[in-house]
């Protein structure tokens, strides 16, 4: 199963869709793509960060 950190919280991927389909509007969708979009480059600074580094 999928998860999403966010408000500072475990969140089921899963729970979160359902919270957009009940809205029924396009802003729980820009909602969810939002949310995607801030994990994925978190995701990508984290691992920039952890890349080792090389000194001469």
């Amino acid at each position: 199963m999928k998860y999403l950190f966010t408000a500072s919280r475990l969140m089921k991927a899963k729970d979160i869709v359902k919270q957009c389909q009940m809205r029924h509007t396009e802003e729980g969708l820009i909602l969810l793509a939002a949310v995607e979009l801030q994990i994925r480059l978190e995701i990508e600074n984290r691992k920039k960060q952890q890349a080792p580094t090389l000194t001469a």
